[in-house]
């Protein structure tokens, strides 16, 4: 009996050194970073040069509409079709702008698809099937920002000094709704019964994820959708998963993307979005309100409008909050980036695979047409996530549980289940 304990302790022990140095190679080996394709760093410098473009055009429209007296003459205009009718006038002349807008934009988005197109290689549409695709798909924003337009411009209507106060908490609202809504507006089925699936039910569950959050949604392209994501937020909370990177994907690959967004699902990462998204309508309009105050102050006489309650000072609404969105961006884009690594962070000490990990996000910026390392600009004013360069490294390096350190999110992971 004593042999067979000493045998059975030797087993136990050689088993646990053995699944120490599989982790320890796993995290010693390094994934080298994939060099990108000259034609893709091309595209990207080019890219940041059309985004700054088309900005610049945004910005001069309502700009050259305010200081040439055109935005006056064109309200006149759309007030005079309308017989004078406020409502309805402000309407035709929020329209009008916002087409104008697109308008103005069509010859760069042009330029810009087909530089796209030269660096991935993908076919070019003829430039009118390309064209009816744009105006068709710029109807639904039109529209929807007509409808924002008008209901500011009543609520500056009812409260001249508050208006934007209330703006903001309707904004608020508006956000709310549509994360706690949105789940309900998506197509998807439950999880099956595959090994795989049981598979990642068991690793969801070690975050607190329940098995009845996680869905598969079936995407065409299947390009067109990421291989996981969390809509929803609080009760309303779902992990999609893309059902054709799900059959397409190594499993290891699978269960780190699962890891990565249980993080999104566990810490609610929804409601950050909901908490910035609302601030930021508050320092927005509160912005708009007190330039437009200083502006009207200042060059009433040149402007046709002595208070923003005219229908006329709509570009120059447009115009301070096309620049307020410019002003936020790096310093909202630095947190969504950093949320996005802590993601990579929690995912890691949760499986504890860093070769899989950095394995396929090398996979990813091998893909045509991307770049490992964003420039200066882009990771200031356009991107989301962090790089790949960034994401790789941070794979390779990260491992505390090798050093004897301790773990950011230890306390989150399910102690039963946490495979040591």
């Amino acid at each position: 009996m004593r042999n067979t304990f000493r045998l059975a302790s030797f087993g136990i022990l050689g088993c646990a050194s053995l699944a120490l140095m599989v982790a320890a190679v796993s995290a010693a080996v390094s994934v080298e970073i994939p060099a990108s394709s000259s034609k893709a760093l091309e595209y990207h410098h080019a890219s940041n040069w059309f985004w700054g473009l088309n900005q610049v055009v945004g910005l001069a429209l309502p700009f050259i509409l305010l200081v040439t007296g055109w935005g006056a003459h064109l309200y006149q205009f759309a007030a005079r079709i309308c017989r004078q009718h406020r409502l309805i006038s402000l309407a035709f002349f929020a329209a009008i702008f916002f087409l104008l807008d697109r308008l103005v934009r069509l010859p760069v988005r042009y330029r810009w698809d087909r530089a796209y197109d030269d660096a991935t290689g993908a076919q070019s549409q003829a430039f009118l099937v390309w064209l009816a695709n744009k105006l068709s798909a710029s109807v639904l924003p039109i529209v929807g920002l007509t409808l924002v337009a008008m209901l500011a411009y009543w609520l500056i209507g009812k409260s001249r000094r508050l208006w934007w106060l209330w703006a903001s908490a309707a904004a608020s609202i508006v956000v709310l709704a549509f994360l706690l809504v949105e789940p309900f507006t998506q197509s998807y089925k439950p999880l099956g019964n595959s090994p795989l699936e049981q598979r990642i039910v068991e690793l969801a569950a070690r975050a607190g994820v329940p098995q009845s959050a996680i869905v598969v949604e079936h995407c065409d392209p299947a390009s067109s959708c990421p291989p996981g994501r969390v809509i929803g937020m609080g009760p309303t909370r779902l992990m999609l998963l893309n059902d054709a990177l799900l059959a397409q994907n190594p499993e290891s690959w699978t269960l780190q993307m699962v890891a990565h967004e249980a993080k999104h699902f566990a810490k609610d990462d929804n409601i950050k979005a909901f908490f910035l998204l609302s601030g930021l309508a508050f320092a927005g309009l509160c912005f708009v309100h007190l330039v437009t105050r200083a502006v009207v102050a200042r060059w009433s006489s040149g402007l046709a409008f002595s208070e923003l309650a005219h229908p006329a000072s709509l570009p120059l609404a447009v115009l301070l909050l096309s620049i307020f969105y410019l002003m936020v961006l790096p310093p909202v884009n630095a947190f969504r980036q950093h949320v996005e690594l802590e993601a990579d962070r929690y995912a890691l000490e949760m499986t504890r695979d860093n070769l899989t990990q950095a394995q396929m996000f090398a996979s990813w910026a091998s893909d045509k047409g991307r770049i490992t390392e964003w420039s200066p600009f882009f990771k200031l004013f356009r991107a989301s996530h962090p790089s790949d360069v960034t994401r790789i490294e941070f794979s390779n390096n990260y491992h505390p549980w090798l050093e004897g350190k301790p773990l950011v999110y230890a306390s989150d992971f399910s102690p039963q289940k946490k495979n040591e």
